[in-house]
């Protein structure tokens, strides 16, 4: 599917969130997302929610507020083991309190990563979180599922 024979949820989401979706993150000084797939065919609604879970991804290996800001709406329903975060700007503070303990971050996605409903409004993606935290190195098998609106993640949960 091209843009141009898109569905409207995926028009509206271009409209929402401008070229920002399709834009990969800025550069880091060291890769920290790893994806060993097939990249979904620039342009299509599949493509936009295969990246809205590669930025989220970007977002905690990088802490990367700027990104947080253009994919979570501003009323993000967000949770993981043990917490639930609701508005993006709780969301911005929880980034914010991960980072300050968090170091030597990476996510890795394997070739079978993704699964992309776009009928629905929903992409999954599995991989690892590897991170040394309060000096302790662990790795974590994450999956992180999102309910997309208007082109941003308006619901992710993180299942360890």
């Amino acid at each position: 599917m091209n843009v141009s024979a898109a569905s409207p949820l995926f028009k509206a989401m271009l409209a929402a969130a401008g070229t920002a979706l399709l834009t990969p993150p800025a550069l880091a000084q060291k890769q920290t997302v790893f994806y060993q797939g097939p990249v979904e065919k620039r342009g299509t609604e599949r493509a936009a929610y295969q990246k809205l879970i590669l930025d989220l991804a970007h977002i905690w290996a990088d802490c990367d507020t700027d990104l947080m800001r253009r994919i979570f709406t501003e009323d993000v329903d967000f949770s993981y083991p043990g917490r639930r975060i609701i508005g993006r700007d709780a969301a911005l503070a929880d980034l914010a309190e991960f980072c300050k303990v968090a170091t030597e971050r990476s996510i890795y996605f394997p070739k079978d990563a993704f699964y992309i409903d776009t009928r629905n409004g929903r992409v999954a993606g599995e991989g690892q979180f590897r991170v040394t935290q309060n000096g302790a190195k662990q790795v974590d098998n994450d999956v992180w599922v999102a309910t997309v609106g208007k082109g941003r993640s308006a619901l992710t949960k993180e299942y360890l």
